[in-house]
This record gives C-alpha cells, sequence and structure tokens, in this order.
C-alpha cells in the first residue's frame, strides 16, 4: 500500500483545514496511519517496577518505554539512562521491588550493557527467550549507526505515558500514544520534535492527550524517521529522554550514540 509523500507531509506539517483534515481521514481509511502506529509499537513495551508489598493499584513506582533494536551485531534494548538510575534508587530504598518488562518480569540491572548518565541512555543485552516472551519485536535498520536526523525530516515517536496508566487489582494498562512529526532542531548528539498536540490526530493515540500534557513514561521510546524511496519504511534513529510540557517539545538522543555492541562514549 502506498500513500504519497505529499499526504504524509501533510499529516506531518502545520495544520492546515480541510486539506490536512482530508488527508488525514485519506490514510486512517486506507489502514495507512493504523500500520504506521502498529510498526512503531512493535519495537517497544511499557517498563514498570512495584512493590510487591502492596496491591497492584498502589504500588506501582514508575513506569517508562524500552526498544528493541538489532544493530547487526547484537540485538539490544535501549531507555533513557534517567530511567534506569531511577530503578536502582527504588530498588535500594525498598526490598520488593520487581520490575515488567512488557510481559515478563527482569531484574534490568542483570542485563546491562552500558548506562551513560551525560547521554542519558542505558542498554541492555535481553535473551531473545526474554525477548519473545515480553512481547517486543525488534527492529532491523539497514545499518547501524544509522545517518542522525536532520531538521524538517518526518518522524514517528511514541511511548507510554504515566498520564493514561490504568491500575488495578491484578492488572496494570499502559496505552501506547504515537505522534507524527517534523523534526524542529537538531545538534551533534540530539534532536528536538515539536508535536503539537492540539494539531495533532492518531486514532486510539494522542486524540486523548490534551495539549501541555505530562509525557513522562515516554522516555526510553523510540524516533523513527519516514523514508519514502521505492519502498516507505520506517527507521529508527533516535531514543526519547526528556520532553518539555510548556513547549510541547520531545529531545532524543541520536541512536548513533551507540555503537554495535550497544556501548557509548568512550568504551563505544
Amino acid at each position: 500500500m502506498r500513500i504519497s509523500l505529499n499526504i504524509v507531509r501533510r499529516l506531518a506539517g502545520p495544520i492546515v483545514e480541510p486539506q490536512r483534515k482530508w488527508a488525514i481521514d485519506r490514510a486512517e481509511a486506507a489502514g495507512y496511519l493504523p500500520h504506521i502506529r502498529t510498526l512503531a509499537q512493535n519495537a517497544t513495551v511499557p517498563v514498570w517496577w512495584s512493590r510487591t508489598s502492596l496491591p497492584t493499584d498502589k504500588a506501582i513506582l514508575h513506569n517508562a518505554t524500552i526498544c528493541a533494536v538489532n544493530t547487526g551485531e547484537r540485538t539490544i534494548c535501549v531507555t533513557a539512562g534517567h530511567v534506569y538510575t531511577k530503578y536502582l534508587e527504588h530498588s535500594e530504598e525498598f526490598d520488593d521491588v520487581e520490575c515488567q518488562m512488557g510481559n515478563v518480569r527482569v531484574k534490568l540491572d542483570d542485563y546491562l550493557i552500558d548506562h551513560n548518565a551525560d547521554l542519558d541512555l542505558a542498554t541492555f543485552d535481553v535473551s531473545p527467550i526474554l525477548l519473545a516472551g515480553s512481547g517486543i519485536s525488534e527492529h532491523g535498520p539497514r545499518t547501524w549507526p544509522p545517518a542522525n536526523l536532520r531538521e524538517s525530516d518526518i518522524v514517528v515517536l511514541g511511548g507510554y505515558p504515566g498520564m493514561l496508566r490504568q491500575e488495578r487489582p491484578g492488572q496494570v494498562g499502559l496505552p501506547f500514544v504515537s505522534f507524527l512529526a517534523r523534526v524542529a532542531q537538531v545538534s551533534s548528539d540530539h534532536s528536538a520534535v515539536q508535536l503539537n498536540i492540539e494539531a495533532s490526530y492518531w486514532p486510539n493515540g494522542s486524540g486523548g492527550i490534551p495539549p501541555r500534557s505530562e509525557l513522562g513514561g515516554m522516555s526510553g521510546g523510540p524516533i523513527l524517521r519516514y523514508h519514502s524511496e521505492t519502498v516507505e519504511y520506517l527507521e529508527m534513529v533516535g531514543f526519547i529522554y526528556e520532553a518539555s510540557t510548556e513547549y510541547e517539545l520531545v529531545f532524543a538522543r541520536h541512536a548513533s550514540c551507540i555503537s554495535r555492541s550497544g556501548l557509548m562514549g568512550n568504551g563505544a
């Protein structure tokens, strides 16, 4: 199924009615937007930890997003560095902390490859069995590391905001939220994406999020660049580490900060 690049540009650009509404409705009815949302979500799962001594609806201490990517040398899981730091702090503070990655329970520190506070990234080597059990599908970019983003590139980004977390006895719900947007700013090690939540339209996704929402929980989520060559595809090129509520900006670290082995910085 091929949707013209002009339609995608309308979807990712400033709101222009009725042309943008027409482009959105056409892409949604054709199954294109649902397909993109599924592609973005497949390479992610929510990660959260809780206290086993408390009931489910009072036990969760923190939640975030984790991605899986095959670099060509190994499959690594990636989340934001401050997420891993918070997990360690809670594990030190409480003796009954239990971490869940998608459908499986894990001890994140058992799988750590590298943790870089300056880059705000953490990488993990999770076994294929645990990955399959978690429900995550590894993303396979054509090359690693991928080229950095450029300003005005069209990207899909997503994650599991804590504001939508549903905690009930014996059950936790973490809806996936995604956005199609343009890159607003790029530096040597990060990019910034302007969400413009009020003008965004993603059924069963960002449609339930009001402007200037707190998006904590999306940290660790993927930035996927949209390509429109002979075959349209998404390429994982970054990982969310911060969001500005007031300005609706999401900041992401370039995937090129991570080597094929999962190491970063001087260790890469």
